[in-house]
């Protein structure tokens, strides 16, 4: 299910944004997978999170799809309040 595309002022490598992913949303970074093409051929078992990282030109170099795998997760992510405060945490 997607979640949200955020878009970022800065590029980061895969491994940084998953261990950030991983804390935002408070799950284990084995739960998480970043990856540059969704088309990929890629185990998705166990991942609550996938997120797609595209280059875009202009002052928001990367945008960040992310998809929630896990339903428990999903409903949690419906209060507005969880969700600014994960984009909070993303920010830092």
């Amino acid at each position: 299910m997607v979640w949200e595309d955020l878009l970022l002022d800065g590029w980061f490598e895969l491994p940084d944004l998953g261990r950030a992913l991983a804390a935002a949303f408070n799950v284990g970074m084995g739960r998480v997978l970043v990856v540059d093409d969704m088309g990929g051929d890629f185990d998705v078992s166990g991942i609550a999170i996938l997120a797609e990282r595209v280059a875009l030109p202009g002052q928001f170099p990367l945008k960040l799809g992310i998809s929630i795998r896990d339903h428990e997760l999903w409903d949690r992510l419906q209060s507005c309040d969880e969700k600014v405060r994960i984009v909070k945490r993303l920010c830092r």
